[in-house]
């Protein structure tokens, strides 16, 4: 099985995991709003931690990412917070409950802002192609998309029209040109020409 599919098993597997232990702790308080928000803060930090510590590695840890996901992990611990206050407030006899469904809303939250914000960008995805397979892959400099196989120098994906050249220049950067069969970009006068 490939590692990206694994992390999503695990990702959905850590669901169920999450509720039983909420279930658990919330259980031995006999569901009183203590306990409930102590399984609350126990949950979340789990899913904090297995969250960065399941996808670290994937994802290119920036300075605004990091930023990012500490702004998103205090935004959504007030809203959780700000929303079970209004379970207890409005509804006193089913705080607990409420309290217990802000938990879920703000770590459901997290879990979608962090996938936004670790997306890979065009920029990265081109890099990683490169770095997986330069001399097999030609990929759009604008969207990323593998132009491997077309007939034509025209992105499907995007529409954007390319020269050979271009392409190169957009894909390859210079290569050593002591090394055997080693392609070099130079400028010509009529514009860059591959050799």
């Amino acid at each position: 099985m490939p590692p990206f599919a694994v992390k999503v098993v695990v990702s959905v597997a850590a669901l169920p995991i999450l509720a039983v232990l909420f279930v658990c702790i919330a259980g031995i308080g006999r569901g009183s709003l203590l306990y409930v928000l102590i399984a609350d803060v126990v949950c979340g930090l789990l899913t904090v931690v297995g969250w960065i510590a399941l996808w670290r590695s994937t994802v290119n840890w920036t300075r605004a990412r990091i930023q990012g996901t500490v702004l998103a992990t205090i935004c959504c611990t007030a809203a959780g917070a700000a929303l079970a206050w209004l379970f207890v407030q409005s509804f006193p006899r089913s705080g607990a409950e409420g309290a217990a469904l802000a938990g879920v809303f703000g770590g459901g939250c997290w879990i979608l802002w962090t996938t936004w914000l670790w997306r890979q960008t065009p920029a990265e995805r081109l890099a990683a192609a490169m770095r997986a397979s330069p001399d097999q892959t030609v990929l759009c400099p604008t969207c990323g998309y593998n132009l491997a196989g077309l007939y034509e120098a025209r992105c499907p994906e995007c529409g954007t029209r390319y020269t050979l050249v271009e392409l190169l220049h957009g894909n390859r950067e210079p290569l050593d040109t002591d090394e055997p069969g080693a392609r070099q970009i130079t400028s010509g006068s009529s514009g860059s020409v591959a050799r």
